[in-house]
C-alpha cells in the first residue's frame, strides 16, 4: 500500500499507521524532529515522526498494537518541530479515530455521528407520515413538533456531510438528497 503524503482525515484504531510529512523550513536532515499531540474531549495520544530514511522529509509509523488503544472520536491535532531548544508549531487539523472493528468491546454502530442524525432525521420524517398531527395540547400541557419542512432542511445539511465523508474515505457517495417542494391546491 503506497504511504500517504500528508496527515489523513480518518485513523481507523488498530491499523497499521503510515504518513510522511515535509516542511520547507524544517528539514529533518538539518536535525529537526517532529511530533503531533492529538486531542479530544476525553482522551489524547502522541506521535513522534522520524526521519524518512536520508532525506528531509519526516516519517510517520504506527503499528497496529499501538493504535488499537486509540479511542473512537474526533480529534484535533497540532503538529510541532523542535531542534537545538527551538520548538515551532507548523501545522494543525483534526483528524477522526474510527473504531477498531477487530476489538469484541467496541461499539457495534460502525455509522458516523453525521450518519447517525441523518438516520434519525429519516425516521422522523418517516414516523411523520402516520402522524398529521404538527402539535397538540392536554390539559396544561402542549407539544409542537419540528415542521417536516425544517426536517427536510436538516436532512439536506446532514446528507451532504454524509456524502462528504464518504467521499473523504474513498467511498463512493450516495446521491444527494433533492428536498420536495410542496404547493397547496387553491
Amino acid at each position: 500500500m503506497p504511504v500517504q503524503c500528508g496527515e489523513p482525515q480518518y485513523i481507523r484504531a488498530g491499523d497499521t499507521l503510515k504518513w510522511t510529512r515535509s516542511f520547507c523550513d524544517y528539514s529533518a536532515a538539518d536535525g529537526w524532529t517532529l511530533a503531533y499531540r492529538f486531542m479530544s474531549a476525553g482522551a489524547k495520544f502522541d506521535i513522534d515522526a522520524a526521519q524518512d530514511g536520508t532525506g528531509a522529509d519526516f516519517a510517520v509509523d504506527v503499528d497496529a498494537a499501538t493504535s488499537a488503544d486509540y479511542t473512537a472520536g474526533v480529534y484535533r491535532w497540532v503538529a510541532r518541530v523542535s531542534k537545538d531548544g527551538e520548538v515551532y508549531t507548523v501545522a494543525e487539523g483534526t483528524v477522526t479515530v474510527l473504531a477498531d472493528i477487530a476489538d469484541a468491546g467496541a461499539a457495534t454502530d460502525p455509522r458516523s455521528q453525521n450518519e447517525r442524525i441523518l438516520d434519525a432525521i429519516n425516521a422522523l420524517i418517516e414516523g411523520r407520515t402516520t402522524s398529521d398531527a404538527q402539535s397538540y395540547k392536554i390539559h396544561e400541557r402542549e407539544l409542537t413538533k419540528m415542521p417536516i419542512s425544517e426536517l427536510l432542511d436538516w436532512r439536506s445539511v446532514y446528507a451532504d456531510l454524509v456524502a462528504a465523508e464518504r467521499i473523504a474515505r474513498g467511498e463512493r457517495s450516495a446521491p444527494r438528497i433533492v428536498k420536495p417542494v410542496f404547493r397547496s391546491r387553491t
